[in-house]
């Protein structure tokens, strides 16, 4: 059986989404305008896609790179930071989704400003 593609408009599609509010540090790694860098709060999460609030604008389209302070940590009481590359594939309203490529947890760093 084909599938044939549905066009029109993208939306975000927040049904996917576990509904989780974390603070949020993001980088676009392909700007042509130059460095853009900002921070927000997520909205939701799923292991696909991660949906935030934007600090700064960013292009659909862009690769951008987040990190997000995760809520667990680890037995010792180390923080965990989770780190994604990935595509956004959508804005709308002030907010961003981003298809997740690739990811990571990592032990968060002391001073907290690791997107620089």
């Amino acid at each position: 059986m084909m599938r044939t593609a549905v066009k029109g408009p993208r939306r975000l599609s927040p049904n996917s989404w576990y509904p989780i509010q974390i603070e949020i540090e993001y980088k676009v790694l392909d700007s042509t305008s130059g460095p853009v860098a900002g921070h927000g709060l997520t909205v939701g999460m799923s292991r696909e896609e991660i949906c935030f609030q934007l600090g700064a604008p960013v292009d659909d389209g862009a690769v951008v790179e987040v990190w997000v302070d995760w809520p667990a940590r680890l037995e010792s009481g180390v923080a965990l930071q989770f780190y994604a590359q990935g595509e956004v594939r959508v804005t709308d309203n002030g907010r961003a989704a981003l298809k997740i490529l690739r990811h990571d947890f990592r032990i968060a760093p002391k001073n907290r400003s690791s997107a620089e």
